[in-house]
């Protein structure tokens, strides 16, 4: 594959970090169903014990299957030449010094044009100085035992049947098992994260936290009517 040049890297970067808001906004709406059948007894408190109790765990199970490897999608890692990957670490990948560079450099050529007194200089330098804060942020998680262990979970058990896999025989110690309530700060430092780079790269900012609300609202008008009889 042709080699990019930092235009078409920032370009492209760009790109995922829409396409990864358009993600991100799914799994908050999955998260806020889940709410009602993993993080709280909103619904299994309806349920006596019976059959159905036997299916709604399977039910469970299976909502948070699919929360992990939905999460894990945005922080998958990917070679440097793979550029159709939609993930954070395929935008860091993207990022290399002379495209942070040329990224700023337009930030900066941007807000200079809007006015010419200091006011959106100031915030573009804000801009790139958060830019070079949320590169290492999601640079850290990405190298967390956290994400490598739920990363060995969604290998092991959910993508494929494994007895034991790679990450698992170069382990020094035994990978830690990694609670829904750690799966959803995943969520969050993603969320965190993406924010930061969809101000960085692309100037505007989306409100993830109405986001939060509408799908909390909308799961709320179903589980609020879910009744067993």
């Amino acid at each position: 594959m042709a080699k990019l040049t930092s235009s078409e890297k920032l370009d492209l970067a760009r790109t995922r970090t829409n396409e990864l808001v358009d993600k991100v906004i799914e799994l908050i709406e999955t998260d806020a169903v889940n709410d009602g059948f993993i993080f709280t007894d909103r619904v299994s408190k309806t349920i006596p014990k019976s059959h159905a109790a036997n299916a709604y765990n399977v039910l469970v199970r299976n909502q948070l299957d699919y929360q992990i490897v939905r999460t894990i999608a945005l922080w998958d890692n990917c070679q440097s030449n793979d550029f159709e990957k939609i993930s954070i670490p395929a935008i860091l990948n993207l990022l290399d010094a002379d495209t942070i560079e040329l990224a700023k450099k337009q930030n900066l050529a941007v807000e200079i044009a809007k006015e010419e007194d200091g006011f959106y200089r100031e915030m573009a330098d804000e801009s790139n100085d958060r830019c070079d804060e949320v590169i290492g942020l999601a640079r850290r998680i990405s190298a967390s035992d956290k994400l490598k262990s739920l990363t060995n979970f969604r290998s092991k058990h959910l993508a494929h049947n494994l007895n034991q896999t790679r990450l698992e025989k170069k382990a020094s110690e035994p990978l830690q098992d990694v609670s829904p309530e750690e799966l959803r700060e995943l969520l969050e430092s993603a969320i965190k994260c993406i924010s930061a780079l969809h101000i960085c790269l692309n100037g505007t900012h989306f409100d993830f936290e109405s986001a939060k609300g509408f799908a909390t609202k909308n799961a709320r008008e179903l589980w609020d009517r879910f009744k067993f009889t």
